[in-house]
């Protein structure tokens, strides 16, 4: 009887803990995440994104760019499933969205609303065309996303692997 007992414990704690685990990370889809590069099997990398890791798949990062284990590592939270031992996190660093957060993280105007990107389309490792206007009429919004001689959009080149960006005005 105490063993049962025992097992039906931990077994509730196990589905509190994955209960909880999902609702952390049920918000973070389509958001950016800080993860430190685990484990490598054929086909995926694993980044520990603090209690829980994420599922990188090799298709799914630029191409050319070479993955250190050991480092940190932006990514891309694409879907959060539920699976059967816990969250399964689904990560990438090729979609579209990636390149919207990580103007949003290297930008504050963008990030507060002043500039607004309207539109995102990528070719992973080749080029990026974003499309942005201000809300502002006293704000250039591709100087702003540029900066001061490229200083704003330096780290997003360097993220992005040197890949081409084109900031294109949106004409609303």
């Amino acid at each position: 009887a105490a063993s049962t007992a025992k097992q039906v414990l931990t077994q509730r704690i196990r589905e509190a803990e994955k209960n909880s685990l999902i609702e952390e990370f049920q918000d973070k889809e389509g958001e950016m995440l800080l993860g430190l590069v685990a484990m490598e099997d054929s086909r995926n990398y694993f980044i520990d994104l603090g209690r829980t890791r994420g599922i990188l798949p090799k298709k799914e990062i630029i191409p050319g760019e070479k993955i250190v284990m050991g480092s940190n590592i932006k990514v891309y939270v694409t879907k959060v499933e539920n699976g059967p031992k816990g969250p399964v996190i689904k990560l990438s660093r090729k979609n579209y969205g990636f390149v919207k957060r990580l103007f949003e993280h290297e930008i504050p105007e963008v990030a507060n609303g002043t500039i607004v990107l309207q539109m995102v389309v990528r070719e992973p490792g080749i080029r990026s065309k974003v499309a942005v206007y201000s809300t502002n009429d006293k704000i250039d919004p591709i100087g702003a996303c540029i900066g001061e001689r490229g200083s704003r959009i330096a780290g997003i080149l360097k993220e992005l692997n040197g890949e081409r960006v084109d900031i294109i005005p949106y004409k609303y």
